[in-house]
């Protein structure tokens, strides 16, 4: 998993810009609480938390709010975040690898997409309910309560 080094520049809720370092320039703009626009320049994986008002680093473990691009391969080479309230509520990415996250709870759902197949997670309320995958590798999620956990694909654990 390749990760470029972020500059973060925050001030509680006000409009945050972080700027990458190294691979490819990211730029993330922040609207009050809800991240509004991931504008990616390249095809390299880019990894975004957010929690409430404070943008944070990239990290899996930290917090349970991650989109994590794995790979040498684009999962994608652009994102669009459509937030309601300081809630991410669809992901829609578009290239290499197709994938969809439709989250409908208190927080988004952290996801580990490896491979050219499709995924998609369909989550209702606080707890994800049902993993659609198409292609012959099998996906495995595990949640309780309105705790996002992470999903692991056999390919991309072995690689963690």
């Amino acid at each position: 998993l390749q990760a470029c080094s972020y500059s973060l520049l925050s001030s509680g809720c006000r409009p945050v810009v972080i700027l990458s370092s190294g691979c490819r320039p990211v730029a993330i703009l922040s609207s009050g609480c809800r991240p509004v626009a991931i504008l990616s320049s390249g095809c390299r994986p880019v990894a975004i938390l957010s929690s409430g008002c404070r943008p944070l680093f990239y990290s899996l473990l930290w917090l349970p709010v991650a989109i994590i691009s794995s790979g040498c391969r684009p999962v994608a080479c652009s994102y669009s975040i459509l937030s309601s309230g300081c809630r991410p509520v669809a992901i829609i990415s578009s290239g290499c690898r197709p994938v969809a996250i439709l989250s409908s709870g208190c927080r988004p759902v952290a996801i580990l997409s490896s491979g050219c197949r499709p995924v998609a997670i369909l989550s209702s309320g606080c707890r994800p309910v049902a993993i659609l995958s198409s292609g012959c590798r099998p996906v495995a999620i595990l949640s309780s309560g309105c705790r996002p956990v992470a999903i692991l694909s056999s390919p991309l654990a072995a690689g963690l």
